[in-house]
């Protein structure tokens, strides 16, 4: 297992970014919200997996959005694109070598909507700037049994008018448990 995550987790080694103070929504209601809470909590002693108040609760990981950023083009050498940069953490619930990178990306794709169709989001380089150098310095780090690590992923915007959509999947069935959505104006 430990070569799968790692395997995964290496080719995208360069293309995390930083952390932001930018609010996340999340895209239900508060009586929706109330009502999957109490379905929620049933089914964690399930083991049943499901997504609430901005945290994907899957087998082996829960992984929190804390916080998202937009960083317009320009703002940085190199840029090639406007990106949404997103702080999360991961808490490992396995003895499995689980880490941030890897956690993040079985719980969550990124979305924006077009026309005729919800377009991937691609993940982009990390910001070439001082506040997002130590996502670089634990990306891959093992989060032990029971403990978090908090970190970032950037994702590359088709446009900047355009609300991203998390969307929080089954890490085994691929079964959809949620989504929030992320004003990017």
């Amino acid at each position: 297992m430990k070569k799968v995550y790692f395997t995964i987790a290496l080719p995208v080694l360069f293309l995390l970014t930083g952390c932001s103070n930018e609010p996340v929504e999340h895209s239900q209601n508060s009586d929706v919200s109330e009502m999957r809470s109490s379905v929620a909590r049933e089914e964690v002693t399930d083991g049943k997996q499901y997504l609430e108040n901005k945290t994907a609760y899957l087998r082996d990981v829960n992984v929190t959005i804390l916080e998202s950023e937009v960083i317009p083009m320009g703002t940085y050498e190199y840029q090639e694109n406007a990106q949404l940069v997103i702080t999360y953490e991961v808490k490992n619930k396995t003895n499995e070598d689980i880490n941030p990178l890897y956690g993040y990306m079985i719980a969550f794709d990124a979305f924006q909507e077009e026309e005729n169709a919800l377009k991937r989001l691609d993940v982009g380089p990390t910001p070439y700037m001082n506040k997002y150098d130590w996502a670089l310095e634990t990306q891959l780090d093992i989060i032990k049994k029971d403990g978090s690590l908090k970190n970032i992923i950037a994702y590359d915007l088709r446009d900047t008018e355009t609300p991203v959509t998390l969307i929080a999947s089954d890490d085994v069935s691929g079964d959809y448990l949620g989504e929030i959505i992320i004003h990017v104006k």
